[in-house]
C-alpha cells in the first residue's frame, strides 16, 4: 500500500472513531441536560408548595384572630342591644308616668297636689296653698325632665349600638377576605401538586426533604451562632402533670390531616392543635397562635421545656408543641398532617411561651 493509501485509510478510521464519539457522547449530554431541567423544576415545585402551604397558615390564622374579634364584637352588640331595650323600657315609665299624671289633671281639672289643696281645710293659709301650687308644678317639670333624660339616653344607646354592629359587620367581611384567601391558596398549592407526575413525584419529594434538612440545620447554626437557644440535645423525656397530658394527647392525633380552621378532633389547624392539645393538659387555650402567645408566659428559646409552645415568624403565624429532645409536634400547613418535626424545622424568627 502506498503512502496516499496509508493516509486515506488512517483519514477513514479517523472520521469512524470522531462519530462514535459524538453517537456515544451526544445522548449522554441531552439525558445529563434533562436530568437536571427536571431537578430544577422539581426544587422550583417544592419551595412553591412550601411557601403556598406557609400562605395557606397565615390567612388561616388571620380568620382565627379575626374570629376572636367578631366574637367579641358579637357580644358587645348584644351588650348595646340589651342597655337600649333598658333605655327604652324606662323611657316608656316616664311616659306612661307622666301620661297618667296628665290623664289626671284632664278628669279632675287639676293635679293631684291641687285637689289636696283644694280638699284641705286651710284654704285661708295662703303660704301652704303657694306650697301645694309649687310643688305640683314641680311634680310635672320632674316627669317631664325624666322623660327627656330617657329619651337623651335612648338616642344614646342606639347610636352605640349602630356603632357596635358596624364593627361586627365590618370584621364580618374580615373574616370572609381572610378565608377566602386561605381557601385560594390552598387551591392553587392543590393545583401545582396535581401537574407532578411520574418520575417529578420522587424528585419533588426529594427536594422538599432536602429543603427541610438545610432549613434545620441553617436555623440550628444561627441559633448556636448567636447563643440565642438549645443546640445539643438528649432523648426525648419523659414528662408527667399538665405537660405530660399535652405531650400525650398531642401524639395521639398523629397523622390526621392540616385543615385549616379546624380544631379537632378529625383535623387540625396549627393553633387548633395546641388548643386540643393543651386542653388535655387542663388549659384553655384560645384558637389564634397570636392569643395563645399573649395568654401564656413568655420565656426565652434558652429556657424551653417539654409542652412548651414555640412561635415562628411571628406569634400570629404558626405555633408548635415542643416535647424534648429538639422536636416538636404540629399541624405543618396545608397539604401535611399532624407530625413530628426538628424544633429548627423552619429558618425563622422564634419564640417561645409556657401555658
Amino acid at each position: 500500500m502506498n503512502a496516499i493509501g496509508r493516509q486515506r485509510r488512517a483519514h477513514a478510521l479517523f472520521v469512524a472513531v470522531v462519530a462514535v464519539l459524538v453517537i456515544a457522547l451526544l445522548p449522554q449530554s441531552a439525558s445529563a441536560d434533562t436530568v437536571s431541567d427536571k431537578q430544577a423544576q422539581a426544587n422550583a415545585i417544592a419551595a412553591k408548595v412550601e411557601e403556598l402551604g406557609h400562605q395557606v397558615e397565615r390567612y388561616a390564622e388571620q380568620a382565627n384572630a379575626a374570629q376572636i374579634e367578631l366574637d367579641e364584637l358579637a357580644q358587645q352588640v348584644a351588650e348595646a342591644q340589651a342597655k337600649v331595650d333598658a333605655a327604652k323600657a324606662q323611657q316608656e315609665q316616664h311616659r306612661g308616668e307622666l301620661r297618667s299624671y296628665a290623664i289626671d289633671a284632664y278628669v279632675h281639672g287639676t293635679d293631684d297636689n291641687t285637689a289636696a289643696l283644694v280638699a284641705s281645710d286651710d284654704l285661708n293659709d295662703l303660704g301652704q296653698r303657694e306650697g301645694y301650687l309649687s310643688a305640683a308644678s314641680g311634680n310635672r317639670q320632674q316627669l317631664i325632665d325624666q322623660l327627656r333624660a330617657t329619651e337623651e339616653d335612648v338616642q344614646i344607646q342606639i347610636g352605640e349600638l349602630n356603632a357596635a354592629q358596624a364593627q361586627a359587620e365590618a370584621k364580618k367581611n374580615d373574616l370572609t377576605q381572610r378565608q377566602s384567601s386561605a381557601a385560594s391558596a390552598e387551591a392553587e398549592q392543590q393545583r401545582v401538586l396535581s401537574q407532578v407526575q411520574g418520575e417529578l413525584v420522587e424528585l419533588v419529594r426529594q427536594a422538599q426533604a432536602k429543603k427541610a434538612a438545610d432549613e434545620a440545620a441553617a436555623a440550628q447554626a444561627r441559633v448556636k451562632a448567636t447563643n440565642s437557644g438549645p443546640t445539643d440535645f438528649g432523648p426525648v423525656p419523659t414528662v408527667a402533670g399538665g405537660a405530660g397530658a399535652a405531650i400525650a394527647e398531642a401524639k395521639r392525633q398523629l397523622g390526621k390531616p392540616y385543615r385549616w380552621g379546624a380544631a379537632g378532633p378529625d383535623s387540625y389547624d396549627c393553633s387548633g392543635f395546641t388548643m386540643w392539645a393543651w386542653r388535655a393538659g387542663g388549659v384553655s387555650l384560645p384558637h389564634y397562635s397570636g392569643a395563645q402567645y399573649s395568654s401564656t408566659t413568655h420565656i426565652p428559646l434558652s429556657s424551653i421545656q417539654p409542652g412548651d409552645l414555640i412561635f415562628y415568624e411571628s406569634p400570629g403565624s404558626h405555633v408548635a408543641l415542643y416535647i424534648g429532645g429538639g422536636q416538636i409536634i404540629h399541624a405543618p400547613h396545608a397539604g401535611d398532617v399532624v407530625k413530628y418535626d426538628s424544633l429548627y424545622y423552619w429558618n425563622t424568627a422564634m419564640m417561645a411561651s409556657r401555658p
